[in-house]
Formats: structure tokens, C-alpha cells, sequence
């Protein structure tokens, strides 16, 4: 495996970060096998200040490039917005409530696979479906008839 020329990407990243952009998605053709330029390349962004990283090869360690790329994208888009909205509603409550100290009640957030997720485990990519899947799986629970074992609709 050829060695990353971090001086290059520091370079780069630097400009980025210099014009603004405060999160980023990495992606790496071969990340899914080889996912130690990734690591590296997001452990140099976070140290030039980015406050978020989505690594390809940590979100969805895949053989497909394109579907990593395209959630890494969305996870990188999503995951800021979505903390910063996570810090206004936690505002209002006591700290022990978000950093999870407390265990009743506890916060969970639908993740979009219709489950629920603390909020060290949630994010954009988790997220990004939770309204329909949510809808679908309530949908799917609220229309089961359990006497006869099917759908009450469809």
C-alpha cells in the first residue's frame, strides 16, 4: 500500500477549512479493505479544527464506492444540523440527560430502520429515513388485526 501524502491533503484541507467548511465527507475508493488513509486523512481534518468527519470505511464499510460516498455525503451534510437542533432541545433539561448519567427517563431518537437510538448512536446517515420508516412502522403496528393474524388495510 502506497503511503498517504498528508502534507499534500493538510495543504488542502487547510483551504477548505479556511473558506468555511466545518464538516466533510471522506470517501477512498478502496476504504472498505484499506481503510487506514481514511483514518489518517479525518484525523488530520479534525485536528485543523473540522467538527465533523463521515469516513467512508467507519460508516459503511462496503465494497461500493458510490453508496458510501453517497451516505458518507449525507451523514456529513446531516450529522451537524442535526446536533445542533439535539443541542437546543437538550437545553432545557438537565445535563445528566444527554450524556446518558441518567437512565430513566431516557432520551432515544428514531433511527431509520423505524428502532431507537441514544444519542451517542444517532446520527445524519441514521436518521435521514426516520420519518417515513417511523411511519411505516407504526403504520405496520397499528393496523394489525391480532385476532386473525393480518392487516386490518392492504
Amino acid at each position: 500500500m502506497l503511503a498517504a501524502d498528508l502534507d499534500a491533503v493538510k495543504k488542502e484541507l487547510q483551504m477548505l477549512y479556511d473558506n468555511g467548511f466545518r464538516s466533510l465527507a471522506i470517501v477512498f475508493c478502496h476504504s472498505y479493505t484499506f481503510p487506514g488513509h481514511e483514518h489518517a486523512v479525518g484525523d488530520l481534518a479534525r485536528s485543523l479544527g473540522f467538527t465533523h468527519v463521515s469516513e467512508s470505511s467507519r460508516l459503511l464499510p462496503m465494497i461500493k464506492m458510490v453508496p458510501r460516498g453517497v451516505s458518507s455525503t449525507a451523514d456529513a451534510y446531516l450529522t451537524p444540523i442535526l446536533r445542533s437542533y439535539l443541542d437546543g432541545f437538550f437545553d432545557g433539561f438537565d445535563e445528566k440527560l444527554r450524556d446518558g448519567r441518567l437512565r430513566s427517563p431516557r432520551v432515544e431518537f428514531m433511527g431509520s430502520d423505524g428502532g431507537l437510538l441514544d444519542l451517542q448512536n444517532f446520527s445524519g446517515l441514521k436518521s435521514i429515513l426516520s420519518g417515513p420508516a417511523g411511519g411505516v412502522v407504526g403504520y405496520a403496528l397499528t393496523s394489525w388485526d391480532q385476532t386473525r393474524k393480518h392487516p386490518i388495510i392492504g
